[in-house]
């Protein structure tokens, strides 16, 4: 945090010792405010020292003074982090760090860096929490404020910690205490932060040690408005330790204190949660996670809103969540209420692919609004992964940083855009009239079936009909459990915890392709576990996976045997992975455009004739010539021609018989698939190259090479961040090629990659693949077009899910090498439900 009297200070310092043009009137006049903004400040009277500080500044842009502008720029930002306020506080330690590093103020610049690191850190960014710390210390001039310099180094090591990195964050600790000019708020905060850490990483003694120091050094100041925060370390260390007792006295004690340190209220409730659930007391652990979820949902709704720092809220909430649902599910096992497994399916629903409801229910003109450098930010991050893509292997070091970078610089932009979620509830607000519309205290149990977002159960299952059936898994630490919502109800199983589940995915997942005899037994057992017992009416089931669950190859598990062989799960209904309930009820909403785009067969090497030749004339030399084709042959960014896409387009379109426009070969650039979806097709069918990194981290369709400005061949790529600026309403998108489906898992936000960032750009469907497809002519999917002009018989379509299904039944009785389940079974529908 951004100390007022340290930068006070130090601007006195500045201000008495320039030789410059100011006026003595305008010096006095700027150490006159400084004094009462700091009085207001420091006696939390926010709004009037906002006031205060926004004139200052004003008049010091005015008057051409770049110090005093920083420094009340620099003192704006906290006062809004300290309001809640994230999004004007962004706007002002931005504002603070861009015109500190235009006027080569060094000290001011690296002041508002450490600010935007403590922001990026309360939402959870860590990367770019861990960057702006890093060039705050880069930056920081060797004559500035020592104490500023103490609170830059703890911020620095308070990131390292909680990325679990304390090798290189305990030396910066010991750096910081060892320092003659720490101040005893300095050496208390220190001391907060490496317990904190120490505790992470299960090293009790010491982290004892430090925390009590903290809790001695604040308790010499009485009314100290940090003193809860070494409260709330204690509370965690007993916790641990199990002095539950003495746990619940320190958090009682932290809860009842001012909190002016921006320590999330759903953290303390937390804790206290945790507290009380382990002393036996769980209905009341049950009201205070519930305290802790509506902290939690005013926080979320409070912070950030691109789409990256919604990701890190979603992981810093994970846990909350997963405790707050297996505290219901024990209160519904030993009470046999069923509202309590109702309670357990909301929570799930809460935090289930949060960012991505945030995403779709935003304001999506948020394009429109940022400014030029977005894009060419943009550009510059496509091409550090060009080659990253390509290698699959984690970045070097200076790429890594420059990579952090630039997310970080876009992310501000989009935020600073004003990406506004207007609308993030499924349900129209006078829909399940008569029910609570929160859930009420607990210790009144009569609390009605409502969704924290107005999305009743009640509601949901009139959206769900007699026809599917929604299937929601969470794969907790401690229990995991499976939710199956049907017309008539809803119905809750315990599963094994996270890692045993994980386990047994990953033995399926590894023999999926072959299916011998033993690990068609595994499966079936996978499938017995994760669908066993569901009424068998069901045509359709909605899919919301968690976790590990995300590596099932769904359509190829064994749901049975007959006559010795294996009787697959597509052979008796779909699966389309959805993100929530809350996605189904959504896809009523779709009004999908018309035609189809087909995109295929680009040039990926420099031996293929259709790649443009340079001219002679353009270039030097005839040996300059051969030098760039000996490049271009050498380098890692050639791939093999998909001779087949175009035929399989070609079918494609065809069977789809609807107007359509074709991209094949140099024609697939960016501006022309751009151009192609300002059309807003109904179907997006693309045969490429899909490229993922190490672990799925970066994900992008390789279109094909063009020449860069240095006329070497460049790789063409549609990232997953193109892909989520996009508009493509209601279309059905179809990857056909190699893991165009991969991604990595975020905790609770799901799976990440380009067919989330379809679903962004507001697709109604994405097929996609888990594993890699030959280049094929597109039987498959020949099929699947013609399934999708089919009716249900009440003049309604078939749903993508269903119409895949059904392609993929033909191929397992083609009695071809395509009745292999390595070739059907690596596609699989993720979707909103349509």
């Amino acid at each position: 945090m951004i100390r007022y009297f340290a930068l006070a200070a130090a601007l006195a310092l500045a201000l008495a010792s320039s030789v410059d043009s100011r006026h003595p009137s305008r010096i006095l006049a700027a150490k006159h405010l400084m004094d009462k903004a700091y009085d207001l400040l420091n006696s939390q009277q926010y709004s009037k020292a906002i006031q205060l500080l926004e004139k200052g500044a004003a008049e010091a842009r005015r008057d051409g003074d770049p110090l005093f502008e920083s420094w009340c720029l620099n003192s704006l930002a906290p006062a809004y982090f300290s309001m809640g306020e994230y999004r004007l506080a962004l706007d002002h330690y931005i504002e603070a760090r861009d015109r500190a590093l235009q006027a080569g103020l060094r000290e001011q610049a690296a002041l508002a860096m450490t600010g935007l690191s403590s922001l990026y850190m309360h939402v959870f960014d860590t990367t770019s929490a861990l960057y702006a710390a890093r060039r705050a210390r880069e930056v920081w001039p060797a004559n500035a404020n020592p104490e500023d310099r103490l609170g830059m180094l703890l911020q620095l090591g308070r990131i390292l910690m909680v990325r679990n990195e304390s090798a290189e964050a305990l030396p910066i600790f010991s750096e910081v205490l060892a320092d003659p000019a720490i101040s005893d708020q300095q050496e208390a905060e220190a001391m907060d932060q490496a317990g904190l850490g120490l505790l992470r990483i299960g090293d009790l003694e010491h982290a004892e040690a430090v925390l009590n120091n903290a809790f001695r050094i604040r308790r010499l100041t009485p009314g100290h408005p940090n003193l809860l925060v070494a409260e709330y370390g204690l509370a965690e260390l007993h916790l641990l330790r199990g002095n539950n007792e003495l746990a619940l006295h320190l958090i009682d004690a932290a809860l009842v204190r001012p909190n002016p340190v921006r320590v999330p209220l759903h953290l303390l409730y937390g804790t206290r949660a945790r507290v009380l659930r382990r002393l036996g007391r769980t209905l009341e652990a049950m009201e205070e996670y519930l305290h802790a979820v509506d902290a939690a949902e005013e926080w979320r709704n409070r912070g950030l809103s691109a789409d990256q720092f919604r990701i890190g809220t979603d992981a810093l909430l994970d846990q909350l969540y997963d405790e707050a649902i297996a505290t219901a599910v024990q209160l519904y096992h030993e009470s046999g209420d069923r509202r309590y497994a109702v309670l357990s399916w909301q929570l799930n629903e809460a935090i289930r692919a949060a960012s991505l409801r945030y995403a779709l229910g935003g304001d999506r003109d948020w394009t429109r609004r940022v400014p030029a450098e977005y894009w060419t930010t943009l550009e510059r991050l496509r091409h550090i992964e060009t080659g990253l893509l390509i290698l699959r292997q984690d970045p070097p070091p200076d790429q890594a940083e420059e990579s952090a970078r630039l997310r970080m610089h876009l992310a501000e932009m989009e935020a600073r855009a004003g990406i506004h979620s207007a609308n993030i509830s499924a349900a129209p607000s006078n829909e399940g009239a008569g029910e609570s519309t929160h859930l009420t205290h607990m210790k009144n149990v009569s609390f009605a079936e409502s969704f924290f977002h107005r999305i009743s159960l009640t509601h949901f299952r009139k959206v769900l009909g007699n026809s599917r059936t929604l299937i929601a898994f969470h794969l907790g630490q401690e229990v995991s459990c499976r939710w199956v919502v049907t017309q008539e109800g809803l119905d809750l199983k315990m599963l094994p915890p996270k890692q045993e589940v994980a386990t047994i995915v990953t033995k399926v997942r590894s023999n999926s392709d072959t299916l011998r005899a033993e690990s068609a037994a595994d499966s079936r057992r996978l499938y017995g576990l994760l669908f066993g017992g569901i009424p068998e009416r069901s045509k359709g089931w909605l899919v919301a996976l968690d976790g590990p669950l995300y590596d099932i190859p769904l359509p190829a598990l064994v749901a049975d045997e007959q006559d010795g062989q294996p009787v697959f799960m597509i052979e008796r209904r779909s699966a389309e992975v959805v993100p929530g309930a809350w996605a189904v009820e959504d896809a009523r909403r779709f009004v999908p455009g018309s035609g189809f785009l087909g995109i295929a067969d680009g040039v990926y090497n420099v031996a293929d004739s259709r790649y443009p030749k340079p001219s002679l004339s353009n270039l030097r030399s005839l040996g300059s010539a051969l030098l760039c084709s000996r490049v271009a042959a050498e380098s890692s960014l050639q791939l093999p021609r998909l001779i087949a896409s175009r035929r399989e387009v070609e079918e494609c379109a065809h069977r789809a018989a609807k107007r359509s426009t074709l991209l094949m070969g140099a024609e697939v650039t960016r501006p022309a698939i751009s151009a192609a979806l300002a059309q807003n097709p109904e179907i997006i069918h693309i045969a490429a190259h899909f490229l993922s990194g190490p672990s799925g981290r970066n994900t992008a369709v390789a279109l094909g090479l063009a020449r860069g400005r240095d006329g070497r061949p460049q790789l063409d790529l549609l990232t997953a961040e193109d892909i989520a600026g996009l508009r493509v309403p209601g279309s059905i998108v179809v990857m056909s090629g190699c893991s165009s489906g991969a991604g990595r898992v975020a905790p609770a936000a799901g799976l990440l990659g380009l067919s989330r960032a379809w679903l962004v750009a507001g697709a109604s469907a994405v097929i996609a693949t888990q594993w890699a497809t030959p280049d094929d002519t597109g039987e498959l999917f020949a099929k699947f077009y013609e399934h999708l002009r089919d009716s249900d018989g009440l003049d309604r379509r078939i749903p993508p899910a269903e119409a895949l299904r059904r392609a993929q039944v033909d191929m397992l009785r083609s009695g071809t090498w395509r009745a292999e389940p390595a070739y059907w079974a690596a596609y699989q529908t993720f979707g909103r439900s349509n």
